[in-house]
């Protein structure tokens, strides 16, 4: 990858893991939202931890049927926002682990 000149307000680096590309910042938070080719990487703080999660394309696909099927990924995860977060706090606080974590539709049943 490119090496980014230290003068930026923070430094990323992409990274492969797990077949999902992920931005690593040098606080390791992702800043906001940020659409992917495989979905939607977002950032949830449980008990002052952060932790990476992924709702993947094929996911946010079947919630946007369930509410308007014309709304675009981005759309989709803020649709439904509060709902895919909660759902990646329960799965930390139950212990599950991933880096990213990957929220699939199954978890939305």
């Amino acid at each position: 990858m490119d090496k980014q000149p230290d003068s930026l307000p923070y430094r990323s680096r992409l990274t492969l893991r797990n077949r999902f590309i992920v931005e690593t910042m040098m606080d390791n938070v992702l800043a906001a939202p940020r659409l992917t080719n495989a979905g939607i990487l977002f950032s949830v703080t449980v008990e002052f931890q952060q932790y990476q999660c992924l709702v993947p394309a094929t996911t946010l696909s079947d919630l946007s049927h369930s509410k308007d099927p014309k709304l675009d990924l981005l759309d989709t995860y803020r649709a439904f926002q509060t709902k895919i977060e909660g759902v990646a706090r329960r799965l930390i606080g139950a212990g599950i682990v991933g880096k990213p974590l990957v929220i699939g539709s199954g978890y939305f049943q």
